[in-house]
């Protein structure tokens, strides 16, 4: 039981890890997007 657990765990938080760098991703792309417009 605590074993499944801890790997639940594990994959959640690789799960927000991925998430975050989507995110991060995105609002990357979006800046270099209103960036290029503005030169």
């Amino acid at each position: 039981m605590y074993k499944n657990l801890l790997c639940y765990d594990v994959v959640y938080h690789i799960i927000e890890y991925v998430k975050g760098k989507v995110v991060e991703l995105k609002k990357y792309n979006f800046f270099k997007k209103i960036f290029k417009s503005q030169k």
